[in-house]
């Protein structure tokens, strides 16, 4: 992860406000259904409290974000604004979407496509079979912690060393089973990813349901998104496995071929 650099003419202030105010802007993202109160946003950025409302009300006068009438922060119009207009160049969902969907056919479950944003994984697109759609997990959108789920254990577990370390530092603070006991576990299932080559998350996102994930690389060998199958935990057998694990590598080799082809890696 780049380190933030001194702008000539800029304050190093500067930097990291803006850094401060993309990371509860990300956190708003995370509970944007059902709104976020300044309270919150403390306690989830660790911040204090005057620096957070000074940063809301810069983010609130910008359009950024905006407040409901329970004065709870939500995403604002610009937010929507700057999405439609970054999806007429950004082409990575429309190009997954054929595999993702491939990969929901031929194993009959709920599947996900996930992509990294900064310390978080990001729910980029899903496919749910018709049966299956009380059993989802995440939703488009959805945001959560580098690490968590089979997609978010899958890009962390092959991104760089030191990004890596940077990011399981950055959310073991706030675990709550405490900081040693989040570092030495996730360590633990890092280096079985590794290992195997795939992600195995179980009950540890939602009751009762697991999934098994693996990174698409790029041509340098860097995770650019992650696949995932989600299944009944109750399900989850070694026939099972090696049947998702499967339809999992035959749409991940297809789709890092047209990730390739589509130039997607250079941009």
């Amino acid at each position: 992860m780049r380190q933030a650099t001194e702008i000539p003419g800029r304050p190093a202030g500067g930097v990291q406000s803006l850094g401060r105010a993309i990371s509860l802007l990300r956190i708003v993202s995370t509970m944007n259904a059902s709104g976020l109160r300044l309270s919150d946003l403390v306690s989830a950025s660790g911040l204090p409290k005057p620096t957070v409302a000074r940063l809301m009300a810069e983010l609130l006068a910008s359009g950024l974000v905006m407040r409901d009438a329970q004065r709870r922060f939500r995403l604002g119009p610009l937010t929507h604004e700057l999405g439609v207009i970054s999806l007429m160049n950004f082409r990575l969902q429309e190009l997954c979407r054929p595999s993702l969907a491939a990969l929901s056919e031929a194993t009959g479950e709920t599947t996900y496509l996930k992509v990294r944003s900064g310390s978080d994984v990001f729910c980029l697109d899903l496919a749910t079979p018709e049966r299956k759609r009380k059993a989802r997990t995440s939703w488009r959108g959805s945001r959560a912690a580098l690490g968590t789920g089979a997609c978010g254990l899958a890009l962390l577990s092959f991104m760089p060393e030191t990004e890596r370390i940077h990011v399981i530092r950055q959310h073991a603070p706030h675990a709550p089973a405490g900081a040693a006991a989040y570092m030495r576990a996730l360590s633990e299932r890092i280096e079985q990813t590794r290992v195997t080559g795939y992600a195995l998350s179980s009950d540890d996102v939602y009751a009762g349901m697991s999934a098994i994930g693996i990174p698409v690389f790029d041509g340098a060998g860097r995770p650019i998104v992650a696949l995932s199958v989600s299944l009944p935990t109750a399900e989850l057998n070694p026939r099972s496995r090696d049947r998702v694990l499967a339809a999992l590598s035959e749409q991940e080799g297809l789709l890092r071929r047209t990730l390739r082809q589509s130039g997607v890696h250079e941009t």
